[in-house]
This record gives C-alpha cells, sequence and structure tokens, in this order.
C-alpha cells in the first residue's frame, strides 16, 4: 500500500491523507491508525481537521455499512472535521447517505469534490462555531 499522510498547514492543525487508487479496508484501517498517531501527538492544538483524499478512487468490496459504524465507534478528531475528498458519484452519494442518517456522522464528517472545497468546508466550520456540525 502506497499512501501519503501529512500536515496540510503550517500550524499543523489539517492533517492531509491521501489514499492509494486501489486501496482496501485494511489500507483504511492502517491510515486511519496512522492519524490517530499524529492527531494524538498534537495534544496542544484546540482542534484537528482531517482531508481524507479519495479522489480517483472507489470504496472497496465489503460492508461499507459495517466499517462506518466501526467509524462512529472510534472518533477521529473529537473537536474536528473529516471532509472526504471523491470525485466517485457512488462514494459521494454513500458518504452523504450515512452522515444524513447517523447524528454521530453528521457532527464530524462531510463530503467534498476537491481539495479547494474540502479547504473551504473545514475553514468555515473553524469560522462560525467550534461545532462542525452545523455546516451541510
Amino acid at each position: 500500500m502506497d499512501y501519503n499522510i501529512r500536515w496540510h498547514d503550517q500550524e499543523q492543525t489539517i492533517l492531509y491523507a491521501q489514499y492509494p487508487e486501489n486501496w482496501t479496508w485494511k489500507d483504511f484501517y492502517a491510515i486511519r491508525a496512522h492519524t490517530v498517531r499524529l492527531i494524538e501527538g498534537k495534544q496542544h492544538a484546540s482542534r484537528i481537521d482531517v482531508i481524507a483524499d479519495m479522489f480517483g478512487s472507489y470504496f472497496p468490496r465489503g460492508d461499507v455499512f459495517s466499517h462506518i459504524q466501526n467509524i462512529i465507534k472510534h472518533d477521529l478528531s473529537p473537536d474536528g472535521c473529516v471532509v472526504i475528498v471523491t470525485n466517485n458519484k457512488i462514494n459521494y452519494r454513500i458518504v452523504q447517505m450515512s452522515v444524513r442518517m447517523a447524528p454521530e456522522l453528521n457532527r464530524h464528517y462531510r463530503v467534498a469534490p476537491s481539495i479547494e472545497a474540502a479547504e473551504e468546508i473545514i475553514q468555515a466550520a473553524r469560522s462560525y462555531t467550534s461545532d462542525p456540525s452545523v455546516i451541510t
């Protein structure tokens, strides 16, 4: 698996995780574990947001919704939001539907068609309130 995780901003308050084109659920959990370690290492930050760049890829085979339930149980950043970047209409709709159906996801997860749109979502969430759930 070839993935890239790095700080997206100089202040180290936004993590950028780029997923490989053909990622698996095993890859997802490895990337997630790496992301959690980086977030936990920044305890001084009041808020860490994550851009999960899945542009050009598809959700892997398997029960997507069971993995989403697992995501709900283990929130990445309690004060920040995770913006999933995808150009895949099916992925986009799965994330939108999941966020609408699960209030726990609605509080922290968004979907965007580009990195720029993800940055705008994060900035809007930071500007309006410390609660990212106000962004739709």
